[in-house]
């Protein structure tokens, strides 16, 4: 290589820009460089990977294997009325393929609602009387039938940016409250809204999760014009506010939270 010239893949390229050139020496020098040190340190971090297969450590918990349903507010008949695919709403059922790849794929979790469209999802408008709901014939009663059909347990994604703990507190009650008019959160007795929705006995859902990626914030959108965005104090703060509100209606659920995973955000904030 000279004033001007480049030699690559054994071609002599001739009146380069001098600056030019410099700037891509250098480059080839930082790439030579790099690559030699990722050799240095493979060669001095070598690993042996021994498998025992006969050693057991112990038992693996059946709840891996989950699966994630998407539900999106602006999509309505495959995601409001259709559940993705899973629900047949001329039916009223799950679709029965569906049910069988679960069951034979091993699914034992199904988690709903799914994705960024849990960010502002109001359950409330997915219960009760289909007629009330005609653009949402697939909602929270649906998606337990289908966890029942396939023989899979429930996690109930709840909305940080919509509502606030005594929704999280109401969801609860519909979901694992008996219907003896005992109505724990006041107001609706939504234990009986369940009943009418065909399930008498209580679900007992376990397991909640407090949002979905919700430390991105909103999506921009007509009907959001100003997303907000928690800090990760105020999603805590939150999140303390409906584990105490939820477990006021049923001591046995578990709240988990969806936390950015960036070193260190966590623990700093836990311990502020």
């Amino acid at each position: 290589m000279g004033a001007g010239r480049v030699v690559m893949n054994g071609e002599l390229y001739t009146n380069l820009n001098p600056g030019k050139v410099a700037i891509l020496a250098r480059l080839i020098a930082v790439l030579m460089l790099s690559v030699l040190s990722l050799a240095v340190l493979a060669a001095d971090r070598s690993a042996t990977v021994t498998v025992s297969p006969d050693r057991i450590v112990g038992a693996v918990n059946p709840l891996i294997f989950g699966n994630n349903m998407l539900a999106y507010a602006g999509r309505r008949d495959i995601y409001g009325n259709r559940g993705a695919g899973i629900w047949d709403p001329e039916q009223r059922r799950p679709v029965p393929e569906y049910v069988a790849l679960s069951k034979l794929a091993g699914v034992s979790i199904h988690r709903w609602p799914g994705g960024c469209g849990a960010h502002n999802y109001n359950w409330k408008r997915t219960v009760g009387p289909l007629a009330d709901r005609p653009d949402q014939q697939f909602g929270l009663p649906e998606f337990m039938a289908f966890c029942e059909a396939t023989d899979a347990v429930a996690v109930l994604t709840i909305a940080v940016y919509w509502g606030d703990e005594n929704d999280g507190a109401d969801l609860v009650e519909y979901l694992n409250a008996p219907n003896d008019g005992s109505n724990p959160s006041g107001g609706v007795d939504w234990a009986a809204i369940r009943a009418a929705d065909g399930h008498p006995d209580p679900y007992g859902v376990v397991w909640f999760e407090y949002g979905n990626e919700s430390y991105h914030g909103e999506h921009k959108s007509a009907a959001i014009p100003e997303p907000r965005k928690f800090s990760a104090e105020e999603y805590s703060r939150r999140a303390l506010k409906y584990r105490a509100a939820m477990k006021a209606v049923d001591p046995n659920i578990k709240l988990g939270l969806a936390p950015r995973s960036t070193p260190g955000v966590l623990s700093s904030t836990a311990r502020r």
